[in-house]
């Protein structure tokens, strides 16, 4: 164990010696919208133009309030992204173990081990601590999904109550506020919580504050803005040319090859 805890801590610092100097483009133009939304009262890159370049509403606000505190707001993003994806880590540590022990009920004494395993290589991994310390909003959606799997996993076999639903909707309200292609996550977990309720109007409407709270933004967007998505989505729309889809598939390899995710699903195959 000591060994493991060693490996882990030197990967971990070794990565982020390498990395942590690194911040995206896209951070400097949401701290310029903090910036300005604080000292001048307006959500905008450059005064007197409400223009929307912001693909992450929650992140915005996020640095707003970063930047009023006396911490440089960029160094606070950073900080606060990789703690996101260390509670990330453990809440993924944690329901794998339990799913192994459901699985496998022999292995109550080491059901643990494989967790922990999964959460270093999480949280070690150069793909997801470039994108931490890079300053974008990544690491915040990171948690709130693995906030959402941790929800919806419940041994009821009618589902949800109204009260966890709320949660669940405030949930991935805030993940949309996070991202708005987050819907591609959080849909089929709100239509597995539905349909286990049977889409009883209770249900339902127990969504209705978490909707409330991305509406709130679209409305602001369109009212402010006069368009509900940011400018990026009309210089960089969904595209799916083959070169694009290629692209994503090696990256989505890569991922898994480097960060061990991909040898036990290897493992299972061949056994």
């Amino acid at each position: 164990m000591f060994l493991a805890l060693l490996a882990t801590g030197i990967s971990l610092s070794a990565n982020l010696a390498v990395l942590f100097g690194f911040s995206a483009d896209d951070t400097y133009i949401v701290e310029r919208y903090a910036k300005n939304a604080t000292s001048a009262h307006e959500l905008s890159y450059n005064l007197g133009e409400k223009i929307d370049a912001l693909t992450s509403p929650l992140h915005a606000l996020l640095m707003i309030i970063y930047s009023v505190s006396a911490v440089s707001p960029l160094l606070l993003n950073k900080m606060i992204s990789l703690i996101a994806v260390g509670i990330a880590a453990l809440i993924g540590a944690r329901e794998m173990g339990r799913h192994q022990v459901l699985i496998h009920p022999s292995m109550r004494g080491g059901s643990d081990g494989a967790g922990w395993i999964f959460a270093a290589a999480i949280a070690t991994s150069p793909f997801v601590l470039l994108w931490a310390v890079a300053g974008l909003e990544t690491s915040y959606v990171l948690l709130l999904i693995a906030l959402l799997t941790f929800l919806v996993r419940t041994p009821s076999p009618s589902g949800l109550g109204n009260r966890r639903l709320v949660l669940l909707g405030l949930l991935v309200g805030t993940a949309f506020l996070g991202r708005f292609d987050t819907v591609v996550f959080t849909g089929p977990i709100v239509l597995f919580a539905l349909a286990q309720r049977r889409f009883g109007p209770s249900a339902v409407l127990s969504l209705l504050p978490g909707a409330a709270l991305a509406g709130a933004w679209l409305l602001f967007a369109w009212f402010y803005y006069h368009d509900i998505f940011p400018t990026s989505l009309y210089v960089k729309p969904p595209n799916l040319a083959g070169t694009n889809v290629i692209h994503n598939i090696v990256y989505i390899g890569q991922f898994l090859v480097f960060t061990g995710v991909a040898a036990p699903f290897i493992a299972v195959l061949i056994s």
